[in-house]
């Protein structure tokens, strides 16, 4: 069978009850390697089951390496990965905090174990995350991949970590750089963001979808979208297309409350209207 005839198999997570047993499988059956990439890793058990399981993968023979954000993670003790640096393991955060560069972050949410599965999604490492979304638990998605764009997925965790430490002159701090060309292996497709100015990959993609759409379907926690895409959303109104958005009724960020309420009429105590 030849490369060009492999297809990537997909699985959707919808609840931390989901994602955390299967990405924690995920690092118990690697072999080679496991690159996972946070935004916020927060200390408590369910950390500390993650820090075990790495420490496992890494004294069985694989190379284990994580990359945190230092501002989304800043709650996580400085000494919390030495157990795995103990064992041959890395760990490393991406741009530590200081004034110059503060708002350059690292938002991704990455696993990949041996470039052959993949998650990405949503879910940070962190007890908010735990529970079913309705009960307990904060609601969100993770897709979980297998086949060929999980070693894409792997090549962009490769340049983040390469980069981590963002010690770049004044000048190069303004600009957009790259962690991977946009991966196509039809009919999928991976856009990758990265930190800093620049056009949006996955903006402009967008942007291109709508303009052809006739029903739209966005399910966002935070939504605070450009005065173009509304533009663009509202045409899709006019022309007799539907557009459909669910949105969190509470937040952890105010200023997307506060952004949405600008971006949207008011809506009936139903939660239903038009743009």
């Amino acid at each position: 069978m030849s490369s060009a005839t492999i297809q990537t198999a997909w699985q959707w997570l919808r609840t931390g009850n989901e994602i955390f047993p299967a990405m924690l499988a995920a690092i118990d059956s690697a072999q080679s390697t496991v690159c996972l990439e946070v935004y916020i890793f927060a200390p408590g058990p369910l950390a500390e089951r993650f820090r075990e399981a790495l420490v496992r993968a890494q004294r069985r023979g694989a190379q284990v390496r994580v990359l945190v954000d230092a501002l989304g993670s800043s709650g996580l003790p400085g000494d919390f990965w030495r157990p795995l640096r103990a064992v041959g393991g890395e760990a490393r955060w991406f741009n530590p905090v200081a004034l110059m560069g503060f708002w350059f972050r690292n938002h991704r949410k990455l696993l990949v174990c041996d470039g052959k599965v993949a998650f990405v999604g949503g879910f940070n490492i962190a007890p908010e995350y735990q529970g079913d979304g309705v009960r307990s638990g904060w609601r969100d998605f993770a897709l979980k991949l297998q086949g060929p764009l999980a070693g894409k997925l792997a090549s962009s965790f490769e340049e983040m970590f390469a980069r981590a430490e963002f010690r770049h002159k004044r000048f190069t701090r303004l600009q957009r750089f790259e962690v991977g060309k946009n991966a196509v292996w039809p009919p999928e497709q991976i856009f990758f963001s990265e930190p800093g100015r620049g056009r949006n990959p996955i903006k402009l993609a967008l942007r291109h979808d709508l303009a052809r759409a006739r029903d739209v379907r966005i399910m966002a926690a935070y939504f605070l979208p450009t005065l173009r895409l509304r533009h663009d959303l509202r045409r899709i109104r006019r022309r007799g297309g539907r557009v459909q958005l669910i949105l969190a009724g509470k937040t952890d960020v105010l200023v997307s409350q506060l952004a949405r309420a600008e971006s949207l009429p008011p809506l009936p105590e139903s939660g239903r209207g038009n743009l």
